[in-house]
Order: C-alpha cells, then structure tokens, then sequence
C-alpha cells in the first residue's frame, strides 16, 4: 500500500465509501426494479391515417401504404438507428402527391414495431421482414429509398432479392 494510505487510514476508508457510492450511482438505475408504465399515448393514437399493424410471422409490424392502387412506381422508405416511419413524414407527402404508390414501415424493434429481447434485429432478418411484408402488401418491383442503417437493410434486401428490386 503506498506510503500516504498508511500514514491517513481515514482515507482510504473515505476512498473506499466514495468509490462505492459512484459505483451506486452508476449501476442503480440498471439494476433497480421500477416496474411497468403505461405508456400515456396509445399506439392507435400514434398511428397515421394510412398506418396499420401487419402481422409478418407472428410479429406486429407496423406499416403505412399511401396510394395502395396507383399504377406508378412504388418507393419503400427505410429508416436509420433510432428512427421509424416517423421520420420520413416531410417526405412521403410530396411523393404520394406525385401518384407514386408510398410505403413506409417501422423495423422490427422500433417505433410501433414488434419489440422483444429474443428476436433477431440483424439487418438481413430485417431484409426478409421486408419481403414478407411486401408480399403481404402485394408490392412487386420497388424503389428503395433507405437512410443510414436503413441503408445497410436496403443493401441486404437488394443481395438476397435482386428480383424484387428496380432501384
């Protein structure tokens, strides 16, 4: 022990106690139990005019489909970490007003999304979640637009269905 500890035993012990209210204080919050919240908003009351809940394998995933039966393009829109659907919300209407047909969705895990700690968030599961979900919604050869890690899906999506994919 270095000299100055043994020659101040008060403070080690002081050093001691101060290390294990920081360690406290940085471990609580992860450690103490504090129940469940409701959550003050409804997920119905967060949905869009066009947004639902398709069921893709057992999983809610939350969808918006504008212009479902136009006969232009159809552009996918992917958001990045952290976003939804949400974040495209300045984009979609201009498009929609073109006549393209517009789908925006929340990943599995975000948003309005299915939520669990034993699904398999990897970004080509996502992928396939995507092309599960366009089957559901009868969308054939479609425009990705994807925004940082909805990026890397779109990418994932374009290498595992080429076929599915006009750009």
């Amino acid at each position: 022990m270095p000299h100055f500890w043994k020659s101040h035993p008060k403070l080690s012990t002081v050093g001691i106690a101060a290390y294990g209210v920081m360690v406290l204080l940085l471990l609580g919050p992860y450690i103490m139990p504090l129940g469940r919240a409701e959550p003050e908003i409804s997920a119905a009351d967060l949905m869009s005019s066009t947004g639902m809940i398709v069921d893709i394998d057992g999983l809610g995933i939350y969808v918006e489909d504008y212009n479902p039966q136009s006969r232009r393009e159809t552009l996918v829109f992917i958001h990045g970490l952290g976003g939804s659907s949400y974040s495209w919300r300045l984009n979609i209407p201009y498009f929609a007003s073109l006549g393209f047909r517009v789908i925006t969705l929340d990943l599995k895990g975000f948003g309005l999304s299915y939520k669990d700690s034993a699904s398999d968030y990897s970004h080509p599961a996502q992928a396939k979640m995507i092309s599960a979900l366009l089957d559901k919604l009868a969308a054939r050869d479609v425009f990705f637009v994807g925004h940082s890690m909805g990026a890397s899906v779109m990418f994932h999506f374009t290498q595992l269905f080429p076929d599915r994919v006009s750009a």
